[in-house]
């Protein structure tokens, strides 16, 4: 998003600071190289048998809803599209920042989530800017449906129960993918059923009428009041 908005005096602190920390730390704690030597390659891996079963990206939920392969990449292509309009939309509809830039950045983040070959539920901490907005009164997420989907996504206790069957349990177990895919259908809700403002908001230029005091002799307290508006161009 720094390269979208052309943020070069950004995007050069966002690089160096991570990288210069965390080179800082590998070489104060040896242990903390592992990441480099075995959790890189299994996370480059992808479709690794140790992972898919924690992960809640939606290729891996409905491979374990033995979904066919031909319906599964329609809905992941279905998805993907619904991402690019909702994206479309929000990049066009005003340029109020930085809330615009939360919420195009948490859609792209929802879409990534949701498309990868795996993620996994702490990934939800990186939609905490979309749910700090929700306190500005003037954000039009302030719905029960988008703090529903953030619910979803925030809460960490178990929701099965001994008296659900099976069934309805390994579908609970999924709710962290349910509730990304609510928080598309939160978004869509609130820019495609709205219309479209501007494009872009310019402070609209009035003329301001100004009174200006004369001094006239005819006027019996010495003064006359005379309003002043904007000049006209003679030649049309």
């Amino acid at each position: 998003m720094l390269l979208l908005y052309r943020r070069w005096d950004a995007l050069v602190p966002a690089i160096a600071v991570p990288v210069t920390l965390s080179a800082l730390v590998m070489l104060a704690a040896p242990a903390t190289r592992e990441y480099v030597d075995s959790t890189l390659p299994l996370l480059l891996e992808g479709q690794s048998s140790s992972i898919q079963g924690h992960s809640i990206a939606l290729p891996s939920v409905l491979d374990r809803f033995s979904v066919p392969e031909p319906i599964s990449l329609g809905l992941e292509l279905m998805v993907f599209g619904v991402i690019c309009v909702l994206v479309w939309r929000r990049w066009r509809r005003d340029d109020l920042e930085p809330r615009r830039l939360v919420e195009i950045v948490s859609l792209v983040l929802v879409g990534a989530f949701l498309l990868s070959s795996f993620s996994f539920v702490h990934y939800g901490i990186f939609l905490l800017p979309l749910a700090i907005s929700l306190a500005d009164p003037a954000s039009p997420h302030r719905t029960w449906l988008m703090v529903g989907a953030l619910f979803v996504l925030a809460t960490r206790q178990s929701w099965q129960l001994d008296l659900l069957p099976d069934d309805v349990n390994r579908v609970l177990a999924e709710r962290f993918t349910f509730g990304l895919v609510l928080v598309l259908v939160a978004f869509a809700v609130a820019l495609l059923g709205q219309p479209r403002e501007a494009v872009a908001r310019t402070p609209e230029r009035r003329s301001v009428s100004s009174t200006v005091l004369e001094q006239s002799p005819e006027s019996p307290e010495g003064a006359t009041v005379r309003t002043v508006g904007p000049r006209s161009n003679p030649t049309g």
